[in-house]
């Protein structure tokens, strides 16, 4: 699933940003859908910035305006178990994380 928000950056000019969740199906485990985040709700998104510098975003954790955190289910957190071929259930990352509030344009799902 995708969100796509709306940032300011650090010159104060807006800036939209595409954020990347897990898959429905990953996202559902955790009672996480698409009716969840609200077009125009304030939200905060926590997760890695795209490597090549482009606003995309894979999230680790989106926070709601009434302060619920909803788990992003990103494929960051399955690729360590996917490569241990299901010895390693912990990943840890060593990755900055960016944590940013941003107003929700519109979702989709994949």
């Amino acid at each position: 699933m995708f969100v796509y928000v709306e940032a300011q950056s650090k010159a104060g000019k807006a800036e939209a940003w595409a954020v990347e969740l897990g898959s429905p199906a990953a996202l559902a485990k955790f009672a996480v859908t698409e009716k969840l985040i609200k077009v125009g709700e304030r939200v905060t998104i926590e997760g890695w910035r795209a490597k090549d510098g482009s606003l995309k975003a894979s999230a680790k954790t989106v926070i709601l305006a009434d302060g619920t955190q909803l788990f992003g289910a990103s494929s960051f957190f399955d690729t360590p178990y996917r490569e241990s071929r299901g010895k390693v259930r912990v990943c840890i990352s060593d990755e900055k994380c960016i944590g940013m509030p941003v107003d929700v344009t519109r979702n989709t799902q994949r």
